[in-house]
């Protein structure tokens, strides 16, 4: 638990909050099954930013990481099979090759509704494919497939 932060210059309630915080090895493989199941290119580039913080402290080349990511992703891929028939199938079509491509080549998964477009109203800009591409290839592919 950590006390709620925000920036808005304005109180949000009426008292000070904690609230709870996800590891963020957990929270790396949220978004990775989010963007495996949805597409949506939030998710997308959340795991490129994620994979930056990993690289920033070298978490990304450790093994007991490598293990606690890939254990997670496997635990909650089995969770989503198992909370409805419409999730099963999308997650039983997660061979590791469409995992990695889902990855890889983003264009081609990302839901047109959910667009890399649809992100630039948070920076004025979309942000740079390269950098996000570059950072999910080099940290997060090699965290999850080597």
């Amino acid at each position: 638990m950590r006390p709620l932060r925000h920036r808005y210059p304005f109180p949000l309630l009426a008292e000070e909050l904690a609230v709870p915080i996800m590891n963020p090895e957990e929270i790396l493989a949220e978004k990775i099954v989010a963007w495996w199941l949805f597409g949506h290119a939030k998710h997308y580039n959340d795991i490129a930013f994620l994979g930056l913080l990993l690289a920033a402290t070298k978490q990304h080349q450790d093994p007991a990481v490598r293990r606690r990511v890939r254990g997670v992703l496997e635990k909650k891929l089995s969770i989503n099979a198992e909370v409805s028939d419409r999730q099963r199938p999308r997650v039983e079509a997660l061979i590791p090759a469409e995992r990695k491509r889902r990855l890889t080549d983003p264009d081609r998964h990302v839901d047109p509704s959910k667009s890399f477009d649809t992100l630039s109203f948070l920076l004025g800009a979309r942000p740079s494919m390269t950098n996000t591409r570059k950072s999910v290839d080099r940290y997060i592919v090699p965290l999850l497939f080597d």
